[in-house]
């Protein structure tokens, strides 16, 4: 093992919605343990503007960037640089989420992974059963509903609050 590689590791990332930038940073041990050391939460509201235009607009990227901006700086206050900012249904239903999520990266100062409904199902499987897996997780987003159980068994539904 490289020395780069010894001992835990630590790192940020973001969970980017239709309504909120969530952040999570912590320090991952050689056993794969994670220990969470902050969490912080903005509410941008990135996807404002999406039912009515289709697009994600100037003035709500620049806030969404404000708030990625603000969460990066706590995570490196942290010790944690933050690694990835994972973009959900707002980017995948808005014509421009590709080059949106080019720049909020840039704000951010680290890549943003537009995910599927099934990876957005399987990452809130995973980090809400804390060692249950056979936990039904309901995961109710600003733009849409995941359900996932043990096994990889998921439904995703391009619902969330703001459609309600």
């Amino acid at each position: 093992m490289s020395a780069a590689m010894q001992g835990p590791r630590r790192a940020g990332v973001v969970d980017l919605g239709t309504q909120s930038a969530v952040l999570a940073a912590g320090e991952l041990a050689e056993t794969g343990a994670v220990e969470v050391l902050l969490e912080a939460a903005r509410l941008p509201a990135l996807g404002r503007s999406l039912a009515a235009t289709g697009q994600l607009e100037p003035d709500d990227v620049a806030r969404a960037a404000a708030a990625l901006e603000e969460l990066a700086a706590l995570s490196l206050g942290a010790g944690c640089p933050l690694r990835e900012v994972i973009g959900t249904a707002v980017f995948r239903r808005a014509t421009n989420g590709a080059v949106a999520a080019r720049a909020l990266a840039e704000a951010a100062g680290a890549p943003v992974r537009i995910v599927t409904g099934e990876e957005e199902a399987r990452l809130a499987h995973a980090g809400a059963s804390a060692g249950r897996p056979d936990a039904l997780v309901v995961d109710v987003g600003g733009g849409s509903t995941e359900l996932v159980t043990d096994g990889g068994r998921w439904a995703c539904s391009e619902i969330g609050r703001a459609h309600v």
